[in-house]
C-alpha cells in the first residue's frame, strides 16, 4: 500500500520541485502534520532516531498541487529539524514554529 502526503504549494516552489531543484519540502509542526507523519511513519517507516524516519521500501508519495497542476515524488525520509533561518519572508510566515518537518524528496512518480 502506498501512503500519500498532499502538499498545496505556490507556483514558484512547484516549478522548482518539478525541475528537481527543490529537494526538501518543509511543514510546520502543527497538529495536522504531526498526526499525518505519525500515522504513516508507524505503518511504513523505520525510525533511525526520534527525529528521523526513513522509508527503505515502498516510500510514501508526495503529491504536490498548484492550481490545476499536480506532480508526484517519492518521500525518502522525514526529519524533525530546527526551522531554517534562511526562509523567505513568506516561508517564515508559513513555518512559524521553532521546529518543523523536512520531507526529503526522491524520484518522480508517474
Amino acid at each position: 500500500m502506498t501512503y500519500t502526503f498532499v502538499f498545496r504549494i505556490r507556483q514558484v516552489y512547484f516549478d522548482q520541485i518539478v525541475e528537481g531543484k527543490k529537494r526538501t519540502e518543509y511543514r510546520k509542526k502543527s497538529r495536522f502534520w504531526m498526526s499525518r507523519v505519525a500515522k504513516i511513519a508507524n505503518k511504513a517507516g523505520v525510525f533511525i532516531s526520534p527525529t528521523r524516519i526513513v522509508f527503505p521500501e515502498n516510500p510514501p508519495l508526495g503529491l504536490f498541487l498548484c492550481h490545476h497542476a499536480t506532480h508526484r515524488r517519492e518521500i525518502l525520509e522525514i526529519r524533525s529539524i530546527d526551522t531554517p533561518t534562511n526562509f523567505s519572508v513568506q516561508g517564515k510566515t508559513d513555518v512559524n514554529t521553532p521546529t518543523c518537518f523536512a520531507f526529503v524528496l526522491g524520484d518522480v512518480q508517474e
